[in-house]
């Protein structure tokens, strides 16, 4: 593929220096999406997102997507460009922070991700929770701030749809770009109802 049909040329997209000398793209693509697209489209997405110029990417164990994007980047290393021009990141997911389960995690996710290496590995989550397939943490979340007396407030909120959801869900308060030009953290809440 020639520079010319990339919408970005990746050798123009910044990079950051870590402080072992590698060098991380400034821009990538998140390949969350488990909860509403099939693992087939995350990995189409990335093999487009590669074609187009996109040379970094986030992965996580927990997408359940790495297996379908191992497929998309040995696709990508054979069509686009060699393994050496890409950053992946992939994460260890919160139920395998004991010692004996980083390793077999990590290469799990090799693995599935059909990598040599990874030039990150994260850990997602600091602190053990479970998420189940389908599971509405946003309405979780609300029905224990409730359920405990608090008040809970949903911040980032950009449209009706999302205030409309928040109010289904019970939460009361909120604050984001909808409600005000921009909200500060420390203001007070707007009341939704």
């Amino acid at each position: 593929m020639t520079q010319l049909q990339l919408a970005i040329d990746p050798t123009l997209v910044p990079r950051r220096t870590l402080a072992n000398g590698a060098k991380i793209p400034v821009i990538g693509l998140g390949t969350f999406g488990s909860d509403h697209v099939s693992g087939a489209q995350i990995a189409a997405t990335v093999l487009n997102a590669a074609k187009i110029g996109y040379r970094q990417f986030d992965c996580a164990s927990v997408y359940g997507n790495e297996s379908r994007i191992g497929d998309a980047l040995k696709s990508v290393w054979n069509m686009i460009a060699p393994r050496k021009e890409f950053w992946i990141t992939s994460k260890l997911w919160n139920d395998k922070h004991a010692a004996k389960d980083v390793v077999p995690s990590c290469k799990q996710s090799l693995r599935d991700l059909k990598l040599e290496y990874l030039d990150l590995y994260l850990v997602h989550w600091p602190f053990p929770n479970f998420h189940p397939p389908g599971c509405d943490m946003v309405a979780a979340l609300v029905q224990v701030g409730t359920t405990l007396g608090l008040s809970v407030i949903a911040e980032g909120i950009q449209t009706e749809i999302e205030t409309a959801l928040l109010l289904e869900c019970g939460c009361q308060y909120g604050q984001g770009e909808l409600l005000a030009q921009p909200t500060a953290p420390d203001a007070r809440p707007v009341r939704l109802r």
